[in-house]
């Protein structure tokens, strides 16, 4: 009894197997002339890649959230901070280097960002920050002078204070 279940089990099994096996082996519907597909490291494959690149450069697994929104090409401001968006413009921030440490009148170029400005502090400062592999920003050497003995450095940053709104405003 025991064995012809065991048969009746190996019959159905083949007929089940048959159809799949010979589907996979004539490659039926194209599926094994497609190439395999990466999968990326970044989920959002859709955005446009500088922007993809600034989230993917800018997490760290531990710190960084789990949920990031990126607008369309209106651009979203909540409560002083700048969604990023996929508009091709990106928000323009004022940075002024004055003092010791800095040569009078550098010219920063276009391209500088925001990750650069803890490395050009560090510059000024001598200081050597651990973790290079963490970071994404270069010091702006024009803006750097030789080395001197910096003891101070004072960072202002105004929330929710852009290039667009100094130029709007000029008392500011």
């Amino acid at each position: 009894m025991q064995g012809r279940r065991l048969l009746t089990l190996g019959v159905i099994l083949m007929v089940l197997g048959v159809p799949a096996f010979a589907l996979r082996a004539l490659c039926v519907g194209g599926s094994c002339a497609s190439a395999r597909q990466d999968s990326s490291d970044a989920p959002f494959c859709s955005l446009p890649e500088e922007i993809r690149d600034a989230i993917s450069n800018g997490f760290y697994e531990g710190r960084s959230g789990d949920v990031f929104a990126v607008t369309g090409a209106e651009q979203v401001k909540n409560q002083g901070q700048v969604w990023p968006s996929v508009r091709s413009e990106p928000p323009a921030v004022p940075i002024i280097f004055w003092g010791a440490g800095i040569v009078p009148g550098a010219e920063i170029s276009q391209g500088v960002g925001l990750e650069d400005i803890a490395e050009t502090i560090a510059s000024v400062l001598d200081f050597d920050r651990p973790h290079p592999d963490v970071r994404v920003g270069e010091p702006i050497a024009a803006a750097v002078a030789s080395p001197r003995e910096v003891r101070l450095v004072l960072e202002i940053v105004w929330q929710g204070i852009g290039a667009r709104e100094l130029r709007a405003d000029e008392g500011l």
